[in-house]
């Protein structure tokens, strides 16, 4: 079964060999790998375009990530499709491992796996996805059955890690309300899941993993592997290309809750008192952030947004709001407001003063 590895890149060129150089070292060896270079302006397409017989290598005006991988799965020959950012790397067995799982669970749609953190500095974070979540997160409270898998399989089976690994099956679309759950470059898709209908938003570099891994398991049962298959390099590059403003990030996020699970009716009917709840402390959050950036009028907005919808519950930050806004000098009001509150928690974790 062919895999289709999709990588996209942007002005990564010393990076980008590195993570081409971890698919090309799998112990799976039927797959293709597609570059798509969303306008580097560095030394990528010299680099790359010649480097192995195995990789297609295209060129495009920036676009955005989504973009790159879309169009790359429009060229996928595959009968399944991983994705790797071009600053992630995979460990040698990645491939083997995966496909081996989705061809014993043949009615399940894709897998992904945990996944470890490195920071330039060389220091390493083990069990990257439990750093998106409480940490009190069962896996066991999420997935419907869990069973024991072996590396006794592999072809080069890893000196460093355990023999045996946990591998969960079920439902994440209602989790994924809340929190997102894959990392892009630790998932295999099976091809045939991935519809017309079905691509990663070009627009939204943001939310846009977490938009399309929820609307792909609303549709189909996932594996997770509670094993790291890849590695997240953390590295400023890849801080500074994802920073966004808090607020936009909230609007998107808003922006997907409407989308996915608010037009899902059988699940709004079924949850909407969650939905509702984190909408409503959501718009709470982006109409002070709106406030403090001294657009009072957005804020003013976002809160007869958060009314109409029925909110009853109004706590104290919510009434200091409304009231904050309609004053003259609301910014400097609230501004001042949150640096007493920072002082006085500082204080209070010195000793200084009791509550």
């Amino acid at each position: 079964m062919k895999v289709s590895v999709i990588i996209p890149t942007y002005n990564r060129s010393r990076l980008l060999l590195e993570a081409a150089d971890s698919v090309l070292n799998q112990t799976y060896r039927d797959f293709e790998i597609i570059i798509v270079d969303d306008g580097s302006t560095d030394d990528t397409e010299n680099q790359i375009s010649h480097y192995s017989d195995k990789i297609t290598y295209i060129k495009q005006p920036n676009a955005g990530v989504n973009a790159a991988r879309n169009r790359a799965i429009s060229m996928a020959r595959g009968d399944y499709i991983a994705l790797l950012d071009s600053d992630d790397l995979w460990f040698d067995f990645k491939l083997e491992l995966q496909v081996a799982l989705l061809e014993q669970y043949q009615d399940v749609g894709f897998v992904f796996s945990d996944f470890l953190i490195r920071k330039e500095s060389g220091n390493e974070t083990r069990s990257g996805l439990r750093t998106w979540h409480p940490p009190q997160r069962s896996w066991d409270a999420i997935y419907a059955t869990k069973a024991r898998h072996s590396f006794q399989s592999l072809a080069a089976s890893p000196a460093d890690l355990q023999p045996e690994y946990d591998v969960y099956r079920g439902d994440i679309y209602y989790p994924s309300l809340f929190e997102p759950y894959v990392l892009p470059s630790t998932a295999l898709i099976r091809r045939r899941c991935l519809d017309t209908d079905l691509r990663l938003v070009d627009h939204d570099s943001t939310c846009g993993d977490w938009d399309f891994f929820s609307r792909l398991s609303h549709r189909y049962s996932a594996l997770f592997m509670d094993l790291e298959t890849t590695v997240n390099r953390s590295h400023e590059d890849a801080v500074r290309l994802t920073r966004v403003p808090q607020q936009l990030q909230l609007a998107r996020r808003l922006s997907m809750i409407e989308r996915i699970w608010k037009s899902d009716r059988d699940f709004y009917t079924k949850h909407q008192e969650e939905v509702d709840a984190l909408e409503h402390g959501l718009l709470l959050t982006l109409a002070t952030q709106q406030a403090l950036n001294a657009d009072i009028h957005a804020a003013r907005n976002t809160l007869r947004r958060r009314r109409r919808q029925g909110v009853r519950d109004y706590r104290i930050k919510d009434i200091v709001l409304t009231t904050c806004i309609r004053m003259p000098g609301a910014t400097w009001l609230l501004n001042t407001i949150l640096l007493s509150k920072r002082v006085f928690a500082r204080l209070h974790a010195i000793g200084k003063v009791s509550l």
